[in-house]
């Protein structure tokens, strides 16, 4: 699987997508989940955490292995 962040001034968009081979090696083509939240120069890391934690689509994916790369 694989988390992709886009941090904007307005709003941070996450999203997982699941892994699957292909011809040409692995790819990452199904998007599993994906929320958007506003973006806040006076929000904390550790406030981003609760919020991502607690949030629907997270506890639906915690289960799911990540791997790094």
């Amino acid at each position: 699987m694989l988390l992709v962040l886009d941090v904007g001034n307005t709003n941070t968009v996450l999203g997982v997508f699941e892994r699957s081979a292909g011809d040409a090696g692995p790819q990452y083509e199904r998007l599993l989940a994906n929320w958007r939240v506003t973006t806040s120069k006076t929000q904390t890391v550790d406030e981003y955490g609760v919020l991502f934690a607690t949030s629907s689509p997270w506890r639906i994916l915690r289960s799911a292995k990540f791997m790094a790369s």
